[in-house]
């Protein structure tokens, strides 16, 4: 078996990749991302490159291996939102022959397996409890269970309509955010943790437990039914969360600033303010012109002292040459004097050594 590292870049990926991926539950420090399928008609499919069996090494410049199965489908969610997947994935050869990809394979269809046996069972025992119930209910617990069918149904009814009334305005705000309509719906899929929600939702909401602990713990237990994993899609939790608490709930629009803001301003202001700026940009650009005035003239002082300069640097360099000259003529000078001293000692000497008369010594 050999593998062979490739980078796949894909363009205009916001409708989604069509790809399958596979990975543990819960991640090792070595757990790996495979490709489990490629859907039909899908970006993936098409573009050929990527293949049942590999391994994703990195997600955009993110690494994927020692994550679970739930963080890489966020992490693609992520980076498909951006328009732009950078994939670098691990080809096997031949394909799906990877020990991992292979075991990961089963576990899953042996979990697949178990859910639908677990559910089956469920299913009867409900079942059988129910008729169990039946049989041993009376009349009047029969009526009981009517009226608090009649009394939810009517409560169910007033939280549709609020609900519905805040999803309208809900939709209109949306349509002020500046972001794209599929980047939004991305990230309202997105899966976070309750906690993380709950904390969001009292940051921008102070006033829907009015510091209540056990209101909240009420409502974090109602969710939590619903989502055993302790995690839920941003779009399920504001939903949700405008049925239980009986109001509008919005967790996007604190981070987005309105246009609104701006478009509420008097004319008269947004004129007067201009006019300062106007200003202060002239007053800018007259401390320019002025630093540049004085730029210009140290530049020309700066070139006359560099022609002085060069002129006085000439100047000694020319008096250091003459300077050298007249050393070796004095040096010649003195050479042959010299050597006329040294002929008039020997004339000197010679002269001496030889008789002469004392009248001629004497002179």
């Amino acid at each position: 078996m050999t593998n062979t590292e490739e980078l796949i870049v894909y363009s205009n990926s916001r409708n989604g990749l069509g790809i399958r991926i596979l990975g543990a539950k819960r991640a090792t420090q070595k757990s790996g991302i495979f490709i489990r399928e490629l859907l039909e008609n899908g970006l993936a499919q098409k573009d050929g490159r990527l293949k049942v069996g590999d391994q994703i090494l990195s997600i955009n410049d993110e690494s994927a291996i020692g994550i679970s199965r739930e963080h890489a489908v966020n992490l693609l969610r992520s980076a498909a939102a951006t328009n732009q997947v950078r994939f670098r994935v691990n080809h096997f050869h031949p394909p799906t022959s990877s020990s991992e990809y292979q075991k990961l394979l089963y576990d899953d269809k042996s979990t697949d397996d178990d859910d639908d046996n677990h559910r089956s069972q469920n299913i009867n025992h409900n079942r059988n409890n129910n008729n169990n119930l039946n049989d041993s209910t009376t009349t009047n617990e029969v009526r009981e269970k009517k009226f608090s069918r009649r009394h939810h149904r009517q409560q169910r009814s007033t939280y549709n309509v609020a609900y519905e009334n805040s999803k309208r305005e809900q939709q209109d705000e949306m349509k002020q955010l500046d972001i794209s309509s599929d980047a939004l719906q991305a990230l309202l899929n997105s899966r976070f943790k309750l906690i993380d929600l709950v904390d969001l939702l009292k940051k921008f909401h102070p006033k829907c437990f009015l510091n209540d602990e056990k209101r909240e713990l009420q409502f974090v237990e109602q969710l939590s039914e619903v989502n055993s994993d302790g995690r839920m899609t941003l779009k399920d939790f504001e939903r949700q969360s405008s049925v239980l608490l009986g109001e509008r709930v919005n967790l996007l629009v604190p981070f987005f600033s309105s246009s609104t803001h701006s478009s509420n301003r008097n004319e008269t202001e947004l004129i007067l303010e201009l006019r300062r700026q106007i200003a202060s940009c002239r007053v800018t650009i007259d401390e320019l012109q002025t630093k540049i005035s004085t730029c210009e003239k140290s530049q020309r002082l700066s070139n006359e002292v560099e022609l002085e300069y060069e002129d006085l640097l000439k100047y000694l360099y020319e008096q250091l040459h003459q300077f050298k000259i007249n050393e070796l003529n004095y040096l010649k000078h003195i050479r042959s004097n010299d050597q006329l001293i040294q002929k008039l000692f020997n004339y000197l000497s010679i002269y001496v050594n030889q008789p002469h008369d004392e009248h001629v010594l004497t002179q």
